[in-house]
């Protein structure tokens, strides 16, 4: 038996693959007569959402599609560029048109200037950017008013929490329509630009697995997701000191004197101590003072697999620690030692704010 609204089969065992419905749903709506749709189509119909879909799933289902549409649309985080800007969606996409995204832009200090973010983000993108705040509706009009220049359908993708919902919400009428497309049993949400008749495909968000946030149970990613001006703390390094990033990074100074700050969000806690103290911190503050995780229990220390590598920063570079935060050097040279889960991706950058930065 296949869903109505996109046409895959349905299937009542795993929640997390396409198709699905819960058992006693399926058996309710077939004994009274009434369409059946599958948990996708369910949600997307009535909320206008899709649920999530793992990023390898979602280059396997949308692949054809994906090169079917001329026009793309791709969401990023400014808090987590490198997370979320996706080297294996830039691939598929090479050739296409592409608009990209900066979501969020609204978090960085109010010092900041946007030449600066557009010169930074465009010696990594050479395409078209737009610096938006979905929260604030900060350069929505003008991202409306290129789609609809555009006179084509776009396709708009990206990884969860990246804010594609909100945009969408401000781009778009409230009216959906869900169904079946070429090259997908999963279907396509449309919408129509508002004052417009150009559509936008929506799809799901794409769950990763190699950021910080992923070791991290939901209701913990939203806690400590920025909503305000990122929080920073400067600090001159000392050898021997211990600098945490929450629970999920540990950083020692192997150098002295430099000049450092740390970047995150005011859920996350930033701390500096002794190397003496880290066994008792560990044990008396893991989930409780040292967030994330959330709590003791979601996540333990001694149930993760930890690896240290050592980094080598100059003034003017950052260490993003995917979807949690960032080290950047403000005035000498770094080495420290970095303590982290196996897997959880790191990346050396050019700094995202640096007041040395020429315009």
């Amino acid at each position: 038996m296949r869903c109505s609204g996109c046409g895959v089969e349905l299937q009542t065992t795993d929640p997390r693959s396409p198709g699905y419905i819960p058992k006693e749903v399926l058996e309710r709506r077939m004994k009274e007569g009434k369409e059946v749709l599958c948990r996708r189509c369910f949600r997307a119909r009535h909320y206008g959402e899709y649920e999530d879909i793992r990023l390898r799933d979602f280059l396997v289902e949308y692949k054809y599609v994906l090169r079917e549409f001329e026009n793309h649309i791709l969401v990023v985080d400014i808090f987590d560029v490198e997370g979320t800007m996706r080297e294996e969606l830039l691939r598929i996409l090479s050739g296409k048109k592409v608009i990209l995204v900066l979501n969020k832009v609204d978090l960085l200090p109010k010092y900041v200037r946007k030449s600066e973010i557009l010169m930074w983000i465009q010696e990594k993108f050479e395409g078209e950017v737009f610096l938006i705040s979905a929260r604030r509706g900060h350069g929505i009009a003008s991202l409306r008013r290129r789609i609809s220049a555009g006179g084509k359908a776009h396709l708009i993708l990206g990884c969860t929490n990246v804010g594609k919902s909100s945009i969408l919400k401000e781009l778009t009428e409230s009216e959906v329509t869900v169904s079946p497309h070429p090259g997908t049993t999963l279907g396509l949400i449309e919408r129509k630009l508002k004052d417009s008749k150009i559509s936008v495909f929506d799809t799901p968000g794409l769950i990763t697995n190699d950021r910080f946030v992923d070791l991290l149970k939901p209701a913990c990613q939203r806690k400590i997701l920025p909503r305000d001006e990122i929080r920073r703390k400067t600090f001159k390094s000392k050898v021997g000191r211990l600098y945490f990033l929450g629970g999920m990074v540990i950083m020692e100074s192997l150098v002295e004197g430099t000049m450092f700050k740390i970047f995150s969000s005011e859920g996350v806690r930033i701390h500096e101590t002794s190397m003496k103290n880290f066994e008792r911190l560990i044990k008396k503050s893991w989930g409780r003072f040292l967030i994330p995780p959330c709590s003791p229990g979601e996540i333990k220390y001694e149930d993760i697999e930890w690896e240290e590598i050592i980094f080598e920063l100059n003034e003017g570079e950052d260490l993003n620690f995917t979807g949690l935060g960032w080290l950047n050097v403000k005035k000498g040279s770094m080495r420290v030692k970095i303590r982290k889960p196996r897997g959880a991706s790191v990346f050396l950058r050019d700094a995202l704010i640096n007041p040395k930065r020429k315009r």
